[in-house]
């Protein structure tokens, strides 16, 4: 009996927020494209290797005295371990969210992600000790189930704090993992702020990413702290419960 990560963990989170809540959708007045790509335990033989691509965007509003704002995207991610499994999952997600604004600069918004998660298993690439193991029956399995993910965020210009969840159709994997292979919901909780510092050019980006996992998974923590020099240039380290560090520079070309 065994258990393992079901959902992809980004240390630089704050930077591909969208992926984890859907209800993020649209924080820039241009449509926004994403993409990332990371290679873990590299040099290792079959090390996991994930990748994500997004695009979101506001609808044009015919009121202009309405400020609420309407978003659709769409969010594609894939893990796998090696460039050609054994194992992959990927996800295809169309996106909706409502921004409701509840003062002149602080909005509420609900999104969802629906779409079709793909899981598949091939055999050829498993070095097996006994030949005719029972529990790898087919040569290749590729599955295919629906998926739904729904979130909630609450933001202004300067502060936002968000709840979301993965895998709300918790759905059954016996046919490819195994009896008692099951999805498991997980829960983020994720907050952000950005503070003036003491000359007005200079501010401080602190931040918190909670990930609350089923089937007995333990807590993840990440904190990060960003200091952003006139919207143009941020570094800073994001730390991980008892895992890792992370360091952090980004530079914004306008």
């Amino acid at each position: 009996n065994s258990k393992a990560q079901q959902t992809s963990q980004y240390t630089q989170y704050i930077f591909n927020y969208f992926g984890i809540n859907p209800a993020a959708g649209g924080s820039s007045k241009c449509l926004q494209f994403k993409a990332g790509y990371r290679k873990q335990w590299w040099g290792f033989e079959s090390a996991p290797v994930e990748q994500f691509f997004s695009v979101s965007g506001i609808l044009k509003n015919k009121a202009p005295y309405n400020k609420s704002k309407h978003v659709i995207g769409f969010y594609q991610e894939q893990d796998r371990t090696g460039a050609l499994g054994p194992t992959a999952r990927n996800s295809f997600n169309l996106n909706y969210s409502y921004h409701l604004p509840l003062s002149s600069d602080f909005y509420l918004s609900a999104g969802i992600f629906a779409g079709l998660i793909q899981f598949s298993f091939i055999r050829d690439n498993v070095s097996l000790t006994t030949a005719d193991d029972a529990a790898i029956g087919a040569s290749k399995k590729v599955i295919l189930y629906p998926d739904l993910n729904p979130g909630l965020m609450l933001y202004n210009p300067h502060f936002f704090i968000g709840y979301s969840m993965k895998y709300a159709i918790q759905r059954k994997l016996d046919a490819i993992y195994g009896f008692g292979s099951t999805l498991q919901r997980t829960h983020y909780i994720t907050t952000g702020a950005s503070l003036n510092g003491n000359r007005k050019e200079i501010s401080y980006m602190p931040s918190i990413n909670i990930k609350l996992g089923g089937g007995g998974s333990p807590v993840g923590l990440d904190v990060g702290f960003l200091i952003d020099y006139n919207d143009v240039f941020r570094a800073g380290v994001v730390y991980r419960k008892s895992d890792a560090a992370c360091a952090i520079v980004q530079f914004r070309v306008k």
